[in-house]
């Protein structure tokens, strides 16, 4: 089955979902902004980053940045699932309900938890044997090597991001597939549907550098930390609604083509 979906269609398709619940977007993104950034200022707080500059042991330094992560990673796993469960009430309801919004959060944030540390592990035995390769490349032919270095880690993060924005696509709405099933979809869709799912990526990663060069221009600032950060979950949720947006599309076309030939068993999603 071919489907056609424009990445102008799906854009437009999702600004305007985004654009009709957009108060109820803000109030979301200010909550989870104000979460992010008092994460982030009580984990690297001044006294922190001064220790790890000043401290020679290296295990020390070690172990607190691995603390950080895990926070940070923690804390971005409850902001993804309520990103996921706000846009799954405000599909289907232009009003927060709190039960929706609660069971949607606790079933979401298992299976972002499940696809992070499996792509976790993934992640570590491509870069250790790639790393070895373009070592090894880089000894030979050093230029050519970090060239070759630079496109592969753009080029496979993007890779990386499509699959699991499809992924958490998926997760939306409600399904009858396994957690192995939607893992299984989201690399099919990433192959089938990659220029869609690069470019609105692309245009993410144009925005967060806007807004990580504005974090940096004007220091610390509690305020502006908390408007950068609103906007930035605004963005992120745009992306992820960009995402729900074509399984939802092909969700649809899959079940026209099922009720116009019932005993079609063979139809490719």
């Amino acid at each position: 089955m071919q489907t056609n979906l424009s990445f102008s269609l799906i854009f437009n398709q999702t600004k305007n979902f985004i654009r009709n619940r957009f108060w109820q977007f803000i109030i979301v993104s200010l909550i989870t902004g104000l979460f992010h950034v008092l994460v982030s200022n009580y984990i690297m707080d001044e006294k922190t980053l001064e220790q790890l500059a000043n401290t020679q042991d290296v295990l020390i330094v070690l172990s607190t940045i691995l603390k950080m992560l895990v926070v940070l990673i923690f804390a971005s796993l409850i902001i993804v699932s309520v990103d996921v469960a706000t846009i799954y009430n405000l599909a289907i309801s232009d009003k927060f309900n709190i039960k929706i919004l609660l069971s949607k959060f606790l079933s979401s944030i298992i299976k972002v938890f499940g696809i992070g540390t499996i792509y976790t592990f993934i992640i570590l035995f491509i870069l250790l044997f790639f790393g070895l390769v373009f070592f090894t490349l880089r000894m030979v032919m050093p230029e050519l090597g970090t060239i070759m270095m630079i496109f592969f880690m753009v080029g496979f993060t993007l890779l990386i991001m499509t699959v699991y924005y499809f992924f958490i696509g998926s997760i939306i709405a409600p399904s009858t597939k396994s957690f192995i099933q939607l893992f299984v979809q989201s690399h099919q869709l990433a192959k089938k549907y990659w220029q869609q799912g690069c470019l609105i990526l692309i245009i993410d990663a144009f925005c967060m550098l806007i807004l990580s060069a504005l974090s940096a221009t004007y220091g610390d600032n509690f305020i502006l930390d908390l408007i950068l950060s609103t906007v930035s979950n605004l963005v992120d949720i745009f992306v992820i609604c960009f995402f729900y947006r074509i399984n939802q599309l092909l969700s649809d076309k899959e079940m026209n083509l099922t009720e116009s030939n019932p005993n079609n068993t063979n139809l490719i999603l």
